[in-house]
């Protein structure tokens, strides 16, 4: 991370311990006796030649909470994460409490699965979202989240289906609803058969209703991670980080997949509709779970963090959103860790 938040974020208790952040005492979550700690404020910002970076939103989700766990520089007093969903007709999801550190998404396609005005599958879709964000031409960020046990089909397409089916980090215009009309941009840990690759997609520029999608990179993960992140491997399935770095000063960004040695990177990709002197302002960002492609079939997978970091170039940050010093162009990291 890119420093330590007075932390923690995941304290937690099974029997019962003290909500510094209230002053009302224990705030007990719906997931039988789990009582979970409210996190610190965010410490007062930080200084760095060159560029530096800042966690200004994180949600760690203690007790299967999308309330607490939350240290929020964007708004005053911090939001909770937000349930969204793709709507498709006959489609069936939840977010529910995953243990005491996440949070299960679940979603199962209809079957058969609806096509769309261009004759494209609907894509049936869930996920938790941060909301009224302002990332427009100029800025720097990444979104990142954590994840584990995935389970969904993994068998071979056939004549009518390809069976695939994804786990993600996007951001988008729009709110938590997630509307085929959004512009957005997103990396995928795609899943078909037996393999999976990371697949940067953004709306297309001229998209009126958001069906047209480009693929802008993607990149093979190799089969023994991918055992390693199903738990075929002969271990428990390992849980893996998602990052999507987006540069809107350049019109460029890097997603990693996180671990594996050595991390598996798609990029630089340029972008098309959120470039750095144009496009649309990025409002949502979240962790999802989608399923386009494996009708009749339930997908899941548990988040156990997520956040948001934003990049300063030869800037002081002072806490608090967008309370920066004019910016001296530098080289991104391409991982702000």
């Amino acid at each position: 991370m890119t420093k330590p938040i007075a932390l923690l974020l995941g304290l937690l208790s099974a029997s019962g311990c003290s909500n510094p952040g209230s002053g009302d005492g224990p705030v007990p979550i719906p997931n039988g006796n789990c009582v979970a700690i409210q996190p610190e404020p965010l410490p007062p910002g930080s200084s760095a030649p060159g560029a530096s970076s800042q966690i200004i939103y994180r949600a760690t989700f203690p007790c299967g909470s999308l309330e607490n766990g939350i240290v929020d520089a964007i708004h005053s007093p911090p939001w909770p994460m937000k349930k969204g969903e793709g709507g498709v007709v006959g489609q069936t999801d939840s977010v529910s409490p995953a243990g005491i550190t996440g949070v299960r998404l679940s979603v199962a396609a209809p079957n058969p699965i609806p096509k769309d005005a261009s004759g494209n599958n609907q894509t049936s879709s869930v996920g938790v979202f941060n909301t009224a964000l302002n990332f427009g031409p100029g800025s720097v960020f990444t979104v990142r989240a954590t994840f584990q046990k995935p389970n969904g089909p993994r068998i071979p397409a056939n004549s009518d289906d390809t069976n695939a089916w994804s786990i993600g980090v996007s951001v988008r215009t729009g709110d938590e609803r997630d509307l085929a009309s959004d512009k957005r941009l997103g990396v995928t840990f795609r899943v078909k058969n037996q393999d999976a690759i990371l697949n940067i997609q953004e709306t297309d520029p001229g998209s009126t209703d958001g069906t047209v999608v480009n693929s802008l990179k993607q990149a093979s993960v190799p089969r023994d991670m991918v055992d390693k992140i199903f738990g075929t491997s002969g271990a428990p399935p390992q849980p893996f980080t998602l990052e999507l770095f987006v540069d809107r000063d350049t019109g460029t960004g890097v997603a990693t997949l996180i671990p594996s040695n050595p991390p598996v990177k798609a990029g630089p990709f340029v972008m098309l509709t959120f470039q750095a002197k144009s496009g649309p302002v990025l409002k949502t960002a979240g962790a999802t779970l989608a399923n386009c492609c494996a009708p009749g079939a339930t997908v899941s997978v548990d988040v156990t963090e997520f956040e948001i970091v934003q990049v300063f170039r030869g800037q002081v940050y002072r806490g608090g959103w967008g309370r920066i010093e004019p910016p001296i162009p530098q080289p991104p990291p391409i991982n702000p860790h």
